[in-house]
């Protein structure tokens, strides 16, 4: 599900993962537990790699899974034909480490040591 990123978290999103991504000036924030089996599917045909893949932080994160997040949080804002080519052509050019922020909160009251 994807969330504007100025208004506060829902109970329900607070017990999830939430990833947000910033590009440059656009923000998009994901409940990756919120994800329709329906754009999870076409996620996956359009882009050959899975929705759990896009949403892993746990190794590096590179610039091609970072559009992949930015692509699924376009198909949940409801541009659901939305052909991640498209997507790619509308990518932004000459991106640095500078442009690109990647941030993933915990659900609360979860404990990152268990």
């Amino acid at each position: 599900m994807v969330m504007n990123p100025d208004r506060p978290l829902t109970e329900l999103e607070q017990q999830q993962q939430v990833l947000t991504v910033k590009v440059r000036d656009k923000t998009y924030r994901v409940a990756g537990g919120n994800v329709p089996m329906i754009v999870k599917d076409y996620f996956e045909r359009e882009t050959g790699r899975s929705v759990e893949y896009a949403l892993s932080t746990e190794s590096t994160v590179g610039e091609v899974q970072v559009a992949l997040v930015c692509y699924l949080a376009r198909l949940l804002r409801g541009e659901t034909t939305l052909r991640w080519r498209a997507h790619l052509e509308q990518w932004p050019e000459g991106l640095t480490a500078d442009d690109i922020t990647v941030e993933a909160a915990e659900p609360e009251g979860a404990d990152p040591e268990v």
